[in-house]
């Protein structure tokens, strides 16, 4: 019972209530430490025999202020997730200002999937998803907030972005894994392996190869030629697993391109002082010389005399451009008929070099093919080596030196293959003569040294695998003197000159070169290769076959040979044996193998008789003859026959049957 204290002066004297002996035992109200509840007392047990005490004035508790109201608690008005799971384990789901680990609670209940969430994921997720896989929805659920989904076996670890890095760098472990380069440089793996490493990554190689074929002074004892080319990578095994996926990528077998060079030298005279017109004969419309009005033979006659099947001479340039500006075109009618057969292909270049030959004189020089990678640089030299002899002299000593100059006909190029199919070559036909001059040297003397004359061609095209490329315009001169006298009478003066002639001669060449560069396949190469090999063993087959003739390819052949002849007669037995036969000596052998099985397996075979044969006397037990089935022949019956006494039968005498013993009775049991 709670009691409030009244002031002294709200009442008379005689109204107050004497206290309690023992006074009043206070008692708080409502919850602890509120102020703003009024001080109550309860009186406490007073014993009976307690003196009143004096009467006391109280004074009056000051009024506690009024609390202020508190805010009225927010109301979440969002409806509930709306989560569905199909019976293909899709989701449907539908929520609005959700708890993300509220959210993946539902989901792991409805879905029956095993999803732990760590204590820091929060966060609110507003998301509608249409009939999505789980592990879709899932990621499209935590991606809002930046967590991420780990799993392992039959859980789903969800982390925070901050704790996910913090394991992964607890579990990740330095390993070290060698790479093994079959055709790229180590130099420069490493720099494609560099920006892949981490902090902690490092990595080592070795196997580059000293450049040049020919080991020098300085490296005669090195072992750069006897190692393969490694690289040893120390990292994370995901770096580690990055690495090899460039390294797989960039370290592939290179493109290999064929190329066939045919060197051509034309004898240039006063009809084709300028040389050949390549373009005249390289862009021919041989359709229009060849039809049936023209012979074959009048093919070269056309070429010769200009005129085509139209009475109109062909245009001998490369676009109407050009062949517009000529306006002086002659034919030639006095030109001699050809004599020769000729054949055309498009695109063929013995086409265009039996025309040149018909048209002057040509000689072919070289027709070399060289096979080298993409991108490396291949050479042609046809020529000689000039040597001539250098001195160095110094205060001490003097040292001589044989130095050569190459002079000749050199083709120099390199292939760019893209993916295209065209082919970018870089070529550089030169050509080169020398004439050796003497040079005076200190001391006094002489000494002879060769003189070296070049022309050079740059060029950089884009042909298509399998075209020609017609290089041409490089000119060589040999100019002879020839001097014609009487001898001793065209040594006196003055009358002698009248006597004596002189001629020179110049013979000049044209050089022309036709590069035909071709993309080989590998498995081309190794069709080749194959047919390559089967024609070996063709010429190895036939030289046996022709010298011994019972080598075993004879005598198998010969025994499939008379198995076929057999099996068309339909004397099976043979045919048996003849492939039989054969297969002792070949049992590779597919065709003895399938004439064999038809044998067997056809009815009424002497092979599938036995067989049959033998099933019957395992079936029966008794042993018979595997020959054909015995004929029945009828037994003939006497006319008359005596009847015959019955024996007197004997009867039987049956054994006594001894009496069964009576059983023996139970004993009694005691009392």
């Amino acid at each position: 019972m709670q009691v409030a204290l009244a002031a002294a002066s709200s009442s008379p004297q005689n109204s107050i209530p004497p206290f309690p002996p023992g006074g009043f035992a206070p008692v708080t109200s409502g919850s602890q430490g509120n102020a703003s509840a009024p001080a109550t007392v309860v009186p406490a047990s007073v014993p009976a025999s307690a003196p009143a005490p004096t009467p006391a004035t109280t004074p009056a508790p000051t009024p506690a202020p009024t609390p202020a109201p508190a805010p009225p608690a927010t109301v979440d008005l969002s409806p509930p997730p709306i989560l569905e799971v199909s019976t293909h384990g899709t989701i449907t789901l539908s929520a609005q200002n959700v708890a993300v680990d509220a959210l993946l609670e539902l989901l792991s209940v409805r879905s029956k999937q095993n999803i732990v969430a760590s204590d820091k994921v929060e966060g609110k997720v507003s998301v509608n998803l249409y009939d999505v896989p789980f592990n879709e929805a899932l990621e499209a659920i935590l991606s809002v907030n930046g967590l991420i989904s780990v799993r392992q076996g039959s859980f789903i670890f969800v982390y925070t972005q901050g704790e996910f890095e913090a394991l992964e760098k607890a579990k990740r472990q330095l390993g070290t894994q060698v790479f093994v380069l079959q055709f790229l440089n180590a130099s420069d793996a490493e720099s494609f392996i560099k920006p892949i490493l981490s902090k902690e990554g490092q990595m080592a190689s070795r196997g580059t190869v000293v450049a040049g074929f020919t080991p020098t002074l300085e490296n005669g004892g090195a072992d750069d030629y006897a190692f393969t080319a490694r690289i040893v990578v120390t990292d994370y095994a995901s770096n580690l697993a990055e690495v090899a996926r460039v390294l797989k990528e960039i370290d592939s077998a290179p493109q290999q391109v064929r190329v066939e060079a045919t060197v051509v030298s034309a004898n240039i005279d006063e009809n084709n002082a300028y040389g050949l017109d390549i373009a005249a004969i390289g862009n021919l419309n041989f359709d229009n010389l060849v039809s049936k009005a023209i012979p074959p033979l009048g093919v070269p006659d056309a070429l010769q005399t200009g005129l085509t099947t139209d009475k109109k001479p062909f245009t001998p340039y490369p676009n109407s451009a050009q062949a517009a500006a000529v306006t002086n075109q002659v034919a030639l009618p006095n030109a001699p008929p050809a004599n020769i057969k000729m054949g055309f292909v498009s695109d063929d270049v013995s086409v265009f070099l039996t025309v040149l030959d018909d048209v002057t004189d040509l000689t072919v020089l070289a027709r070399p093919a060289v096979t080298c990678l993409n991108r490396q640089r291949a050479a042609v030299m046809i020529g000689e080596r000039v040597a001539y002899l250098t001195t160095t002299q110094n205060q001490t000593s003097t040292t001589q030196t044989v130095e050569y100059l190459d002079t000749g006909i050199k083709l120099t190029f390199r292939p760019f293959i893209t993916d295209d199919g065209m082919i970018r070559m870089e070529m550089s036909p030169s050509i080169s003569d020398f004439t050796l001059r003497k040079i005076g040297v200190p001391g006094g003397g002489e000494t002879t040294v060769p003189d070296s004359t070049t022309q050079e061609l740059h060029t950089n095209v884009r042909v298509r695998s399998g075209q020609t490329v017609v290089l041409g315009g490089l000119f060589s001169d040999k100019i002879t003197s020839q001097r014609r006298q009487v001898p001793f009478l065209s040594d006196i003066p003055l009358f002698g000159g009248a006597i004596t002639g002189q001629a020179d001669r110049v013979q000049r060449k044209e050089i022309i070169f036709l590069v035909t560069p071709t993309v080989i396949e590998d498995q081309k190469l190794y069709e080749e290769g194959k047919d390559s090999l089967e024609i070996v063993e063709n010429v190895r087959v036939g030289a046996r076959a022709g010298l011994l003739p019972f080598s075993r390819e004879q005598v198998t052949a010969n025994y499939q040979q008379d198995a076929f002849t057999a099996y068309n007669n339909g004397d099976l037995t043979k045919a048996l044996y003849y492939s039989n036969a054969a297969l002792r000596m070949k049992p590779i052998s597919p065709a003895m193998q399938q004439l064999r099985e038809r044998v067997i397996s056809m009815p009424g075979s002497d092979y599938q008789d036995q067989i049959d044969q033998t099933l019957i006397e395992r079936r029966t037990f008794s042993p018979s003859t595997p020959s054909a089935t015995p004929k029945l022949e009828p037994v003939p019956v006497a006319p008359a026959l005596a009847p015959v006494a019955p024996e007197p039968s004997t009867p039987a005498v049956s054994a006594p049957v001894a009496p069964e013993p009576a059983p023996e009775p139970a004993p009694e049991p005691a009392p």
